[in-house]
């Protein structure tokens, strides 16, 4: 696993998320070891993790993409109360005294004017009646051209090898994408059936193990997928009746899809806004104590999970690391202090603005976890986290709404059509104006020369 996958496990401590106000923001989450972990940092590795990740692994790792996705069920109940009991309360600090504080005030954005396409509509709509399956044909054969969809499993000497099993595949027969003979021998089976295909692998194949060897795939036709046309009727059955018509389903999707992009909108200025904090403001050092303090977190939180798997820590930190517990410390150390980052500016920012959470605010943002989090009332909610914990939280969400209020952001022009048409008519101008300027300074420029052949040619007589 490495370092990446301690990373992925230790975003995996997350379990109640928390944005700034309403919305999801590069804000830290409340964690259950006590680490505040970056939703930037959730998204990283993503694919080596899945490679490289292990039982273990899968059983920590939370299923949430986002700052605002709540409880993972993968952090047990008994993991929370042996970290409660073991551990003291999280050290209190100033800011300030670690961090020197930037522009942090008219910070500035241009973010692109939101549009939703025919195009975009019309895609989306396709995308929805493949999802309710009603592009699928399930009577006939596989011609050429058709997009079929497939499972099959590759096989070298009777076992499966790696890479070659997949189910619900869609295969554009005749697009050459797979290896020689597969597509072909597609072609006239029936929807339904399951052939072997007896196929050989490229002497140049990019897989030096399967290059040059005989290989057989068993492959299932499912079904074809076709284009239908959009109709009112099958309209009615895509949205089980709540739209009748294709003009109606269409404004239906296009709201959607606006939805969606000014979500995307506003992360993509959460997470530009978080990088200018990041550029103009310095971190000078880290509370010593804060940073013991994760650390021991953590480290018990990973010896409680040793114990739940039966393990000496050393033997697990061995198995899923691949590391000592002096790397282990290393490693969670650095990581502890990149993940303080987020806290300490915005820490700063409250101390610097006299920012404070008052009883009604921090009784509202409760409300708000215990929805995200699935907690039954406040005491719980305070039980698992300390109250300490969830006003620290809660400090940064306002810290970072001043921020964003106080940020300029403005809206890039959208070029018309008839500013292009203007722009096109006064380019051709100009080249017209540069082709006879070109054409005097032509001129002129063979005056000259012809001048200094006459000079040259009196002298030499």
């Amino acid at each position: 696993m490495k370092k990446h996958v301690l990373m992925a496990l230790l975003v995996g401590c997350a379990v109640l998320a928390a944005g700034c106000g309403s919305k999801n923001t590069g804000t830290k989450e409340i964690t259950e070891a006590g680490v505040s972990t970056e939703a930037e940092t959730k998204t990283e590795s993503s694919d080596e993790t899945e490679s490289e990740a292990t039982e273990a692994a899968s059983e920590v790792e939370t299923n949430s993409e986002g700052e605002t996705e709540g409880i993972t069920e993968s952090i047990s109940e008994e993991t929370s109360e042996v970290t409660e009991e073991e551990l003291a309360e999280r050290p209190e600090y100033k800011a300030l005294d670690y961090v020197t504080l930037g522009t942090y005030k008219g910070l500035s954005i241009v973010q692109e004017p939101i549009t939703v396409t025919d195009e975009e509509i019309e895609q989306e709509i396709l995308s929805n009646v493949d999802a309710a399956g009603l592009n699928h044909r399930t009577e006939g054969k596989v011609k050429d051209g058709d997009t079929a969809n497939i499972d099959f499993v590759g096989k070298l000497d009777e076992e499966a090898f790696d890479g070659g099993t997949a189910e619900g595949y869609d295969l554009e027969i005749g697009s050459h994408s797979f290896i020689e003979g597969f597509e072909e021998g597609l072609v006239g089976v029936a929807i339904g059936d399951t052939v072997d295909l007896d196929l050989t692998f490229p002497e140049d194949y990019g897989n030096e193990e399967l290059a040059g060897q005989e290989t057989v795939f068993t492959v299932t036709v499912n079904y074809i997928k076709e284009t239908p046309e959009i109709t009112d009727d099958l309209i009615a059955q895509l949205s089980d009746g709540a739209y009748t018509t294709v003009d109606g389903y269409h404004d239906y999707i296009r709201e959607q899809l606006v939805s969606e992009k000014e979500q995307e909108q506003e992360n993509a200025v959460d997470t530009e806004l978080f990088t200018q904090l990041y550029n103009t403001c310095t971190i000078n050092d880290y509370p010593q104590e804060l940073v013991d303090y994760s650390v021991n977190s953590t480290t018990e939180y990973y010896k409680t999970m040793a114990e739940q798997y039966g393990m000496e820590f050393a033997d697990f930190l061995e198995a899923y690391f691949e590391m000592d517990e002096e790397q282990f410390a290393e490693e969670v150390k650095e990581y502890v202090k990149q993940d303080l980052q987020t806290e300490l500016i915005l820490r700063a920012i409250a101390e610097q603005e006299e920012i404070t959470v008052s009883e009604e605010e921090y009784l509202a943002g409760c409300e708000k976890y215990l929805k995200q989090g699935g907690y039954d009332s406040v005491e719980q909610l305070e039980a698992a986290y300390g109250r300490k914990t969830i006003e620290n939280q809660l400090l940064m969400d306002k810290a970072f709404e001043l921020v964003r209020e106080n940020a300029v952001i403005e809206e890039a022009e959208i070029e018309t059509e008839s500013e292009t048409e203007t722009e096109t008519i006064t380019e051709t101008g100009t080249e017209a104006v540069a082709e006879t300027e070109n054409v005097e300074e032509a001129e002129t420029a063979s005056e000259v020369v012809k001048e200094a052949v006459s000079e040259a040619e009196s002298e030499t007589e």
